[in-house]
């Protein structure tokens, strides 16, 4: 018998709560098991942060810019892939992140269906 295959685990940081519980429900909708965080510190400080096969982290937030986490994660040697989402992020914020090996940048408000094949897609990439 074959063994089920494992749940996609992501982490979404995030600090409009609203929108991460909303993005939350509908990946979890989508058979994704979603770890939320309301601010990148809350997100480092988790065990959970070694559990996760991809990251979804907004761009733009106040204490610490996704770029900057991006940056200090690369330090670590981390293994997951980073999948940016923003509504308003400037171009070179954007092209900062992609110079850094963002996997992509998600435009807000989120085409569900294309994240969650971004999603699966950065997962296969980092299993191969």
């Amino acid at each position: 018998m074959a063994l089920p295959l494992k749940k996609i685990q992501i982490a979404a940081v995030d600090d409009h709560r609203d929108y991460l519980a909303a993005i939350t429900r509908a990946l979890e909708a989508k058979d994704i098991l979603v770890f939320s965080f309301s601010s990148v510190a809350e997100f480092v400080r988790s065990p959970k942060i070694h559990l996760i096969d991809c990251l979804l982290l907004d761009l733009e937030m106040p204490e610490i810019d996704g770029v900057r986490c991006q940056s200090a994660l690369l330090d670590t040697n981390f293994a997951f892939p980073v999948i940016f989402c923003t509504g308003s992020a400037d171009e070179d914020m954007k092209m900062r992140a992609q110079l850094q090996g963002a996997y992509c940048i998600h435009p807000k408000p989120i085409q569900l269906d294309l994240l969650v094949e971004q999603i699966r897609a950065a997962c296969l990439l980092t299993q191969s």
